[in-house]
């Protein structure tokens, strides 16, 4: 509620606030449309309360939603240290695969060898034969 002339209005800041109004006496003196000071301080500090208790409220939902993070950060790791053991349990798996195989593919190269060597061996034996029947 504006008063008009050379009056200045200051407005509350939250809902429910009435509009101060300082005329020409500057004192205010009817401008609280018949509440009395004292009565707005207490409304004044029952709604700070309502305020602090809704920050306090705020800060412990805040709270507690840090230590549930934290607790799930803490079973993420856990996991993550898991699974890093299990990486290196498969590496070194892979580097005994790996060992097998080489040794694998050297022992089947040397089998190869053998039986062409083998091989060529019946094959000279196979012709001797052959040439002492067609000499008989």
């Amino acid at each position: 509620m504006r008063a008009r002339g050379s009056e200045t209005s200051v407005r509350g800041r939250g809902p429910g606030r009435p509009v101060v109004s300082f005329g020409r006496g500057g004192r205010g003196e009817g401008a609280s449309e018949g509440r009395d000071r004292s009565t707005d301080r207490s409304e004044e500090r029952g709604r700070a309360r309502v305020g602090l208790q809704e920050l306090q409220r705020r800060k412990r939902a805040t709270l507690r939603r840090i230590e549930a993070m934290e607790r799930d950060s803490d079973a993420l790791r856990a996991r993550a240290k898991e699974l890093e053991r299990g990486v290196e349990r498969d590496r070194a798996r892979l580097e005994a695969y790996d060992k097998v195989i080489k040794d694998g593919e050297c022992s089947l190269d040397r089998i190869l060898e053998s039986s062409e060597f083998l091989l060529n061996a019946l094959s000279r034996e196979t012709r001797g034969f052959e040439d002492d029947d067609e000499e008989k």
